[in-house]
């Protein structure tokens, strides 16, 4: 089931309801940080979190945009929802700095929206050199993702590859296997269009993004690649 909370769309809003009473927005997205394989479970997960404060305390760091996304699509990567905490004024409104960060996830929701939303966890819930520490309490503990973390979801035939970060240059999506595909198999960029692909001999997909401008990138932070037409398994080096 899916409703409508403020501008973020949650799923399994029954169960959620009466936590979004809250000052908080719900976000599609986990189990805990340090899981390494989801499977396909159909039970989500609720992980929560906050923008900066929990509460009117002016001490506390905020996250900036680009850790929030980053955290969004390692979330919903592992089969879970992100429960956003947004702490307000003493007066009751909402600080000028939240609501600038959640105003600038709208231009890169519309834009992946689409690997976001209605997602299924795909059979790893990703790859890179970055690992998240996880529990609870554990705010500004996590180190920076960079572009070689590649974060998977899958709706209905296809797999989206999430990089948390412009990849400069070709790159190859080491946890995937794919058999040969057929003359429909394509791979794109969200909010650009198809992209050069090959499979190399150890049977792994890897992607040519186009040589762009930060001002022709199709958003900031994180990039989705939609991959169509073709058969994918976890590959061994990955397992």
């Amino acid at each position: 089931m899916q409703a409508q909370h403020g501008h973020f769309l949650t799923e399994n809003a029954d169960v959620l309801d009466p936590l979004v009473k809250t000052s908080s927005a719900v976000l599609p997205g986990s189990v805990p940080n340090s899981m390494e394989n989801v499977g396909r479970s159909s039970a989500k997960r609720l992980t929560d979190t906050a923008l900066g404060p929990w509460f009117n305390r002016k001490a506390d760091p905020y996250r900036s945009t680009e850790n929030l996304i980053h955290l969004l699509a390692d979330i919903v990567a592992k089969n879970g929802c992100l429960l956003l905490n947004v702490g307000p004024n003493a007066d009751g409104s909402i600080p000028e700095r939240a609501e600038k960060m959640l105003i600038e996830m709208g231009p890169w929701l519309k834009v992946n929206g689409e690997a976001i939303y209605g997602t299924r966890p795909w059979l790893v819930y990703g790859e890179g050199p970055t690992r998240s520490g996880g529990g609870g309490f554990s705010e500004g503990t996590d180190h920076a993702f960079n572009a070689q973390d590649i974060r998977f979801t899958t709706k209905g035939d296809a797999l989206y590859a999430i990089t948390l970060g412009w990849p400069e240059g070709e790159f190859t999506l080491h946890a995937v296997r794919a058999d040969p595909a057929g003359s429909d198999a394509q791979v794109e960029l969200l909010g650009h269009g198809p992209v050069p692909h090959r499979i190399n001999a150890e049977r792994q997909i890897v992607i040519d993004p186009p040589a762009l401008s930060v001002a022709q990138l199709p958003c900031l932070h994180a990039f989705s690649f939609k991959l169509t037409g073709f058969k994918t398994s976890v590959h061994p080096s990955a397992r």
